[in-house]
């Protein structure tokens, strides 16, 4: 449904581009409020199709400039519902009334200054920076703590199709989901709250001196170490963003920002999600057709696989210093980069996300296993009668009746791996001092696993010095024999293991 605020944002649209933002009838009609005034009486201008009156209310001294371009506005509003309805409407507008309300709440952008707070105040004529799909960006100055700020304010573009209502909650949750963020590489912000005397909501962040990626690589000419530099702060950003369970959902060129000394910073989260993320539905845009995965073809997909190879194009962009295009990716061999780097934007951009690094933070383990593999990688099972795995088979099969993992995450080599290589070591040090750790507390940290189903009565708590054994033990193999460690725990694992069905994301409105 058109609400009558999300029609004025439409027409304000059609306003700007006819007369500008500085013309008395947007002026006008920027101070005003609209209602819907619906009528049981079947309208003579469609068949089957009610009545619907307009109310515009305004101030007096701007009821002029409206009575003026009532005609205009009659049909740009007619014009905007009509398609907006696409004919699923029970109503039409039939006429349009502009009324005097001397109680209005005008919008926040119709005056010059835009006051937070005795500190902090907001010149609109001088200290814009940028307009995103979702707010306008100013740089101000407080004077109290002498700093400057980057303050985002909710203006959503009039050309998304989503509810004022969801635009207004994702505003709000991209706020608070950067209040949480504690990353250096990640826009931080510190407050998220409403102008006071307005219904205008604002985020406030830290400013950023600096210019988006490409612009970066385009104007500069970059040595093998500073392009490391810049693909290590990006990775570690977005490992830091999956590691808690986050997608992005929005990377791109334009959302990576490089200041003069050379720090990465990844900014706007309006569309970021995390996986159980299901408060209100919400309408992402296709992705540039050459950021998106393979599998995507052209839409979003919400999987952290998708969003890699997404990743991998920047990274190929950081080193090439060249805009990404998927049918260039070979030509990787012709540019000077470090081969283990050039393995993994090579593995991050596979066609078939099988094949594909599955999440961010797992880009540095395979930076680290490349310059550690082995020449060596025969069957040796000289040291299998040393030690045993029977006590996790033996557990897994007593306690557990399902490990339920997300759909399109089933655990493969890489993922038990990492598990085994980075999760054990992490578990340890989370529980040196405890001499039983509950397993939920291990097997949650292996990538895709959604929840699992225990028998009743039976204890869900590993010895502790079964799991350091087994992580000391595997530590001190040779590649060839960590490789078989990692695939039997695989196939233990595996007999329990479950999908969710396709279906299950789909169920998930975001």
């Amino acid at each position: 449904m058109l609400t009558p605020q999300s029609l004025k944002i439409e027409i304000l649209a059609n306003i700007k581009a006819d007369f500008g933002e500085k013309s008395p009838l947007y002026q006008s009609l920027m101070m005003s409020e609209m209602e819907y005034e619906d009528s049981g009486l079947f309208s003579r201008k469609i068949w089957n199709v009610f009545s619907r009156h307009l109310k515009i209310f305004c101030l007096s001294e701007n009821k002029k400039a409206l009575d003026n371009n009532i005609e205009y506005l009659f049909k740009v509003a007619d014009g905007i519902h009509s398609v907006q309805s696409n004919g699923t409407s029970d109503y039409c507008i039939t006429e349009i009334n502009i009324l005097v309300r001397n109680n209005l709440n005008p919008d926040v952008y119709s005056t010059d200054e835009i006051v937070i707070n005795s500190s902090v105040k907001i010149d609109t004529s001088k200290n814009y920076i940028n307009q995103g799909g979702f707010g306008r960006i100013y740089k101000i100055h407080d004077s109290f703590l002498d700093r400057d700020f980057a303050y985002k304010f909710f203006d959503p573009s009039p050309f998304n199709e989503e509810s004022l209502d969801d635009l207004v909650r994702r505003f709000i949750r991209e706020g608070k989901k950067l209040l949480r963020y504690r990353h250096e590489n990640i826009v931080a912000a510190y407050d998220v709250g409403c102008v006071s005397g307005s219904n205008v909501y604002y985020l406030k962040m830290e400013y950023i001196d600096g210019v988006n990626l490409l612009d970066f690589i385009s104007c500069n000419t970059l040595d093998t170490k500073i392009k490391i530099s810049i693909a290590d702060q990006f990775i570690s950003a977005m490992g830091y963003i999956h590691c808690i369970g986050d997608l992005h959902r929005d990377i791109s060129y334009q959302n990576i920002l490089v200041t003069k000394d050379n720090k990465v910073k990844v900014i706007d989260f309006g569309f970021s999600k995390g996986r159980d993320d299901t408060s209100y539905e919400t309408t992402k845009y296709p992705l540039a057709s050459k950021f998106a995965a393979p599998e995507s073809t052209g839409q979003v997909k919400d999987s952290f696989s998708a969003e890699v190879y997404s990743i991998g194009a920047v990274l190929y962009s950081i080193f090439t210093q060249s805009k990404f295009h998927s049918q260039n990716i070979l030509n990787l061999e012709e540019y000077d980069i470090p081969d283990n780097y050039k393995s993994v934007v090579l593995k991050c951009l596979e066609t078939n996300p099988d094949n594909r690094i599955k999440k961010a933070n797992h880009i540095n383990w395979h930076l680290r296993n490349y310059l550690n593999k082995k020449s060596d990688t025969s069957i040796d099972l000289t040291r299998r009668n040393e030690y045993n795995l029977d006590w996790l088979a033996s557990f897994i099969n007593e306690v557990i009746i399902k490990i339920i993992f997300n759909y399109g995450e089933y655990p493969d080599f890489d993922s038990v791996q990492i598990w085994i290589t980075e999760e054990f070591k992490s578990a340890i040090e989370d529980n040196a001092f405890i001499k039983e750790i509950h397993f939920s507390n291990l097997i949650f940290r292996l990538h895709g696993v959604k929840k699992i189903e225990y028998y009743k009565g039976i204890s869900k708590y590993l010895d502790f010095s079964l799991l350091y054994e087994a992580y000391t033990y595997y530590i001190n193999l040779p590649n060839a024999q960590k490789v078989l460690f990692c695939k039997t725990i695989m196939t233990i694992i595996q007999r329990k293991s479950y999908q969710e069905a396709a279906s299950g994301m789909d169920d998930v409105p975001f």
